[in-house]
């Protein structure tokens, strides 16, 4: 058993208290209605954009705001205070065909006000977009648009985008002084515009373009939905007066990706290309691979005091989406004279256990279907893993708005054995959903992921 260092406990506990001042304002999930539990309609047909919120059916590229034949199916609630809609464009003289997305160049980004609708958040953002073209006869401007939503501590503190082009969009988590990490919620999306434009739906499906050297005045609308993975591990029946403290650490924490690609069709953004503590097991013989190896750089993705009477605890995180296996590690913190701690009262003693289930799981059927991911993360049926059983991977693979709940007892997530009773819920789509095991999991997610620590 290795010695806690009270030092390090001091300093994770001093950042968590930093990070849950920044945490986003507690605001109404609904707007007031006198009382009548009914939520006031979200405006209708192209007059905006809404973050995230509920619809049915299956999924596409784009989705009107007053649709609800289409997007993810599960009710949510939508933290998001503030929105980025990226403008990109490319002028041309007369042509016969469209621009490809890799030769747009950023043109601006607009910052409308978001106003609470029910469940959701919405934006209502429309402006001027000058002509591009430098073309003396038959200029054309052709623009493509996306958004992204977040609440303003969250983009002050926690991440960093700098477009550059339609297809060159990076977002990066900005690591604190200490070294400490957390990933935001974060909405994104492709929205359109209206006005005195044209379009092209089956050649130019997610644009619009003008001749002309006039500029336009442009009102984008769309819906946009969470583009970051949630996990949750429900600890229970802990042991009383043993533990002092438990945190949750990953490898291969996911730290940048590009706002386009193909992981989702209702989520246009490539998987992570930057990870933080790379597990690298072409390094380890078969003996270590079996053993769980320890990996250099796991980094804390939440942590809970316990109190001497507390039986239950939740340990949660957000995470980008990610290719890149992570192997998740818990770490008990005992309190001195305890019989599971025989140490001083200057020192704690700590001991890590591995969270590995003994059975993969999946996402299935129709909300597979809705990801692009390689072919190593599928089975023989495209189900896709989101927990890896097979060859000693034993590690959970982030997709963007895909929730994992894992539950057990202590004695089994705290255990030796891969035969466990571990318990794992996938629920794709979940955007906000609303209970874990019929609990409440913080509907407000201000304090339970707000420190990461390398």
């Amino acid at each position: 058993m290795t010695k806690y260092n009270k030092t390090f406990s001091k300093a994770a506990a001093a950042c968590l208290t930093a990070a849950a001042m920044l945490a986003a304002c507690a605001q109404d999930d609904t707007m007031a209605d006198g009382g009548s539990g009914n939520h006031l309609t979200l405006p209708g047909g192209s007059n905006g954009i809404i973050i995230s919120g509920s619809g049915s059916g299956s999924t596409r590229a784009f989705t009107e705001p007053n649709d609800q034949a289409s997007g993810p199916q599960q009710e949510g609630i939508c933290r998001a205070d503030a929105i980025d809609v990226m403008v990109f464009t490319k002028g041309l003289g007369y042509t016969a065909g469209y621009p490809p997305a890799t030769d747009f160049e950023f043109y601006k980004s607009f910052n409308p006000t978001v106003q609470i609708i029910g469940s959701d958040r919405y934006a209502s953002c429309t402006e001027s977009i000058n002509c591009m073209s430098d073309a003396i006869i038959s200029p054309y401007t052709y623009v493509l648009s996306t958004a992204l939503a977040y609440t303003r501590t969250d983009k002050k503190a926690t991440f960093e985008t700098e477009p550059k082009g339609r297809t060159d969009i990076p977002l990066k988590l900005i690591a604190g002084a200490d070294g400490s990490y957390k990933t935001p919620e974060l909405f994104y999306g492709i929205v359109r515009g209206t006005g005195d434009i044209e379009e092209n739906k089956d050649k130019f499906p997610d644009g619009f373009y003008w001749q002309g050297k006039n500029s336009r005045s442009i009102t984008f609308y769309g819906r946009i939905f969470r583009i970051v993975s949630q996990i949750n591990i429900n600890i229970k029946e802990l042991p009383i007066m043993a533990v002092e403290r438990i945190e949750l650490y990953g490898d291969n924490y996911p730290t940048e990706m590009n706002l386009y690609g193909s992981h989702g069709t209702h989520y246009p953004v490539s998987p992570a290309s930057t990870t933080t503590g790379q597990y690298d097991d072409s390094k380890l013989t078969d003996e270590q691979k079996e053993k769980w190896a320890e990996s250099p750089h796991f980094v804390l993705l939440d942590a809970q005091d316990i109190a001497e009477d507390q039986t239950e605890v939740t340990l949660s995180t957000f995470l980008l989406p990610s290719e890149k296996g992570m192997r998740l590690r818990m770490r008990v913190i005992y309190r001195p004279a305890t019989e599971l701690a025989e140490q001083s009262d200057e020192e704690k003693e700590y001991k890590d256990f591995n969270i590995r289930p003994a059975k993969s799981h999946f996402i299935t059927g129709s909300d597979a279907a809705t990801y692009s991911v390689s072919p190593g993360l599928k089975d023989k049926e495209d189900n896709l893993y989101v927990y890896d059983n097979r060859d000693g991977h034993l590690c959970f693979y982030s997709y963007a708005n895909v929730r994992v709940n894992i539950g057990g007892k202590f004695e089994d997530i705290a255990g030796e054995s891969s035969n466990a009773d571990i318990t794992i819920e996938v629920i794709p789509g979940f955007e906000h959903g609303p209970s874990y095991n019929g609990g409440e999991i913080n509907g407000g997610f201000s304090e339970e992921h707000e420190i990461q620590l390398k």
